[in-house]
């Protein structure tokens, strides 16, 4: 089962942070997620294993457990998640 969870910052935030998401799951799964092409920025957190990143079907291996994504313009990017599930999201507001 897979959980998600969207806040929405404190109003001191809303001028650098759009949107909170947290999505986690209760046991281990195997997960894939397309990447919606998105003219924002994340700042993701993935405190257990982090995915493996697919771009044009080419691995590219996610190394760390903190990093800055974004913006998307490429329409065949996913994400492959193996194990348990635990991300944490910011969606920065663009200046």
């Amino acid at each position: 089962m897979k959980t998600l969870v969207l806040l929405k910052p404190d109003k001191k935030l809303s001028g650098y942070i759009r949107k909170v998401f947290f999505i986690q799951t209760k046991g281990r799964v195997k997960h894939i997620q397309n990447v919606v092409s998105s003219p924002f920025t994340y700042l993701s957190f993935v405190p257990k294993k982090p995915p493996l990143a697919y771009v044009d079907n080419i691995p590219e291996p996610v190394t760390q457990k903190l990093y800055l994504s974004g913006p998307y313009v490429r329409k065949k990017i996913y994400l492959e998640y193996s194990g348990r599930i635990d991300h944490l999201a910011f969606e920065l507001t663009p200046v």
